[in-house]
């Protein structure tokens, strides 16, 4: 008798503790995490000696909607929460890391017409997520988008 409940309860136990264990492993926290640099190359991939961009605001973007913003820590350095990035297909196609404080924030002589503008890559065994090499976008007033579109 002990035996047949044994092949019961052994079982049960184990899927008790694997469910466990799924269940800790979705409910611990995702982060998308970075350093920005205040560089006048237009592309950051690497610790080149620039200084850092202290003061910086940085968005998170799923598809073309901000969904979460930070500001950079004195060594350029943020981390935000993106737990809800959890249940979402595709997050290291569609999201991307967006500094939106003006680069002339950080050195006079850089301009205001821009942004720089991430990807971000899985960090494995964290399943958190890090900005990879920034790049700068410059951006068109909303109207000449428009003007093209008219013409076309």
């Amino acid at each position: 008798m002990a035996k047949k409940y044994n092949l019961v309860l052994v079982p049960l136990l184990v899927l008790g503790a694997i469910a466990s264990a799924v269940r800790s492993e979705r409910l611990s926290p995702i982060v998308v995490y970075g350093t920005v640099l205040c560089s006048d190359s237009f592309e950051q991939c690497e610790d080149t000696g620039a200084p850092p961009f202290a003061k910086a605001t940085v968005v998170i973007r799923w598809k073309d909607e901000t969904i979460s913003n930070v500001t950079t820590n004195e060594a350029g350095f943020f981390q935000i929460d993106a737990s809800f990035l959890r249940y979402r297909s595709f997050v290291e196609l569609l999201c991307t890391v967006r500094v939106t404080t003006p680069l002339s924030q950080c050195n006079p002589k850089l301009t205001t017409k821009g942004w720089l503008q991430s990807e971000i890559e899985l960090v494995l065994p964290t399943g958190n997520y890090k900005a990879k090499c920034f790049h700068f976008l410059p951006f068109e007033p909303y109207h000449t988008n428009v003007a093209h579109v008219a013409q076309a």
